[in-house]
C-alpha cells in the first residue's frame, strides 16, 4: 500500500539523492519517486473492472431479478468492486461482506454489500487443510468515552457473533486485552448490535477473494511481490540521478567558448 501511495523504502530513507542548494546555503535531499506501482494496480483493475459487470437471476422479469438488480444498483456495485480489485492488488486479498442494516443512524434498513479491509480479517482454518474455513473475524478498534475496545465481528455458516474486549495502553506498538464488556456499554442506547444474530443462509456473510496464491496456501500475494521495491528503488535512482545530472547542465558553473578545451 505504500507503494501504490508514492511512499516506498526509497522516499521514507531518501537514497539516492541529489543536493539541492538553497537561498540560506542549506543542504537539503530531494528524491524522484515514479507512480509506477499505481499504474501496474490501476491497468489491471481496469482491465478487469473497468466496465461495471451485468447481473441477471432467472428471467429478467422476474421478481429475484429485479430484487437483484435493485440490489447492485443500491450498492452501486460496479465502482465497488473496482476499488477492491485496486486493494487487492497493493494488500493481496480482497473481503467483501453482506449485511441487512442501515447505512446511516435512522436511516432504512437494505441489504449492504461492502469491502472490508484485508488487514481487518483474520480466520481460524483446519490443521489438516489450509484451505478449510472453521470461523472466519473481522476485528477493529472502537473509541468509547476517551477508551479504546477491541471489536470482534465472528462469522460462521448461518450465524453471527458480536464482542468486544477492553484494551489497555500502547507500549511499542500493541495493546493488552483486557476485561470482555457488553456491547451496551459502548455504543448509544438501542444502537448497540445483537451478539448472536441467525442469518438464515447457510454459508458465511464475508466473501474472501485472493489475488494470487499458490496451492496449499490460503492468503492472497500482492502484485508487487517478488522484487518489485528493489526495482522501484532502482528506478528512482536512476531518475533522480539524470533529474540531477540535467539541472546541472541546464545551470552550469562554468561557461567555455567552444574549443577551448580541446
Amino acid at each position: 500500500e505504500a507503494l501504490y501511495d508514492g511512499q516506498s523504502r526509497f522516499a521514507r530513507l531518501g537514497c539516492w539523492i541529489r543536493d539541492a542548494i538553497t537561498e540560506k546555503r542549506q543542504r537539503r535531499k530531494i528524491s524522484l519517486v515514479l507512480g509506477y506501482p499505481q499504474i501496474i494496480t490501476n491497468v489491471g483493475a481496469d482491465f478487469l473492472c473497468g466496465e461495471s459487470p451485468t447481473f441477471t437471476l432467472g428471467k429478467a422479469s422476474s421478481k429475484a431479478n429485479k430484487a437483484l438488480k435493485s440490489v447492485t444498483a443500491a450498492n452501486t456495485l460496479g465502482p465497488t468492486l473496482y476499488e477492491g480489485a485496486v486493494s487487492s492488488s497493493f494488500r493481496g486479498d480482497l473481503v467483501m461482506r453482506g449485511r441487512y442494516g442501515a447505512r446511516m443512524r435512522g436511516g432504512p434498513s437494505e441489504v449492504i454489500l461492502e469491502e472490508i479491509p484485508a488487514y481487518n480479517y483474520f480466520v481460524d482454518v483446519d490443521q489438516d487443510n489450509r484451505r478449510e474455513v472453521i470461523a472466519e473475524h473481522v476485528a477493529w478498534v472502537r473509541v468509547w468515552e476517551k477508551k479504546r475496545y477491541l471489536r470482534l465481528e465472528t462469522h460462521i455458516p448461518g450465524t453471527v457473533y458480536q464482542r468486544a474486549w477492553l484494551l489497555g495502553e500502547v507500549v511499542d506498538g500493541l495493546s493488552e486485552i483486557r476485561d470482555q464488556v457488553l456491547l451496551e456499554e459502548i455504543y448509544e442506547e438501542g444502537e448497540a448490535p445483537a451478539e448472536e444474530t441467525p442469518t438464515g443462509i447457510s454459508t458465511s456473510l464475508l466473501v474472501h477473494i485472493p489475488n494470487t496464491r499458490k496451492g496449499g496456501e490460503y492468503w492472497g500475494r500482492n502484485d508487487y511481490a517478488g522484487g518489485l521495491e528493489g526495482l522501484m528503488e532502482a528506478l528512482n535512482n536512476r531518475m533522480s540521478r539524470i533529474d540531477q545530472y540535467l539541472d546541472k547542465h541546464a545551470a552550469p558553473r562554468v561557461i567555455a567558448p567552444p574549443g577551448l578545451l580541446g
